[in-house]
């Protein structure tokens, strides 16, 4: 049988979630939804896959990683275990937008009902990262930075809202299943951009923090 296994990894929220492809189908996915655990449980749950799968990291053919913006320390987390398992570029590493990874997940409802499609993530406070795109999952627009108040003046009854935090927007159509992201979700768009040849040597990998890191405060 003609393998070509596709790790994806999801770590820039709350959810730390992988899975393993063979190409466009998911033969497996764990995810854990508790926070601040994902260096607890990225490489448990990676390992436990390919235990399951009876495969090794070296049959891996691509390690695709939701690639930001998100939280800090969650993109950190992942890029570094990714370029871990991809350092000698044997296993191709696929970057995937995580806006772009919400944006292209929902397509088929959203095509339905709306015009067009805006992704976010939240930030902090009233802030999110946001970016539009067209019914097929093109981007249109740049990726954006603003509080709730202006990106409500860009938004209209007929775009799809999807992303995390994006119950807190009030204008929209919106489905909560495709508010967050899981390894499987990943994986549908890191395919299309392994298939495009879409890959960086594991030294240049970056993720896309967009915002200076700030730590937290306690008072």
């Amino acid at each position: 049988m003609n393998m070509e296994l596709i790790l994806s990894i999801e770590t820039t929220a709350n959810i730390c979630s992988i899975s393993i492809s063979n190409r466009e189908q998911c033969l497996v996915e764990y995810s854990i939804s508790i926070p601040n655990s994902h260096d607890q449980f990225l490489a448990e749950l990676t390992f436990r896959a390919l235990k399951d799968l009876q495969v090794s990291v070296n049959d891996l053919t691509a390690v695709a990683v939701s690639s930001g913006p998100g939280s800090f320390t969650g993109l950190r987390i992942g890029s570094a275990f990714a370029k871990g398992l991809c350092f000698d570029n044997s296993i191709k590493l696929v970057p995937v937008p995580t806006l772009s990874a919400l944006a292209y997940n929902c397509k088929e409802l959203a095509s339905k009902f709306a015009k067009r499609i805006i992704s976010v993530v939240h930030s902090h406070k009233n802030f999110f990262f946001y970016q539009f795109y067209d019914l097929n999952g093109h981007p249109t627009s740049s990726v954006s930075f603003a509080d709730l108040e202006e990106i409500g003046t860009n938004v209209t009854d007929y775009d799809f809202v999807v992303g995390f935090g994006a119950d807190k927007i009030e204008k929209g159509i919106q489905n909560q299943d495709f508010n967050y992201l899981t390894g499987q979700r990943v994986a549908k768009l890191g395919w299309k951009l392994l298939s495009e040849g879409m890959v960086v040597p594991a030294e240049d990998f970056v993720p896309s923090y967009y915002l200076e890191f700030q730590p937290k405060i306690k008072s």
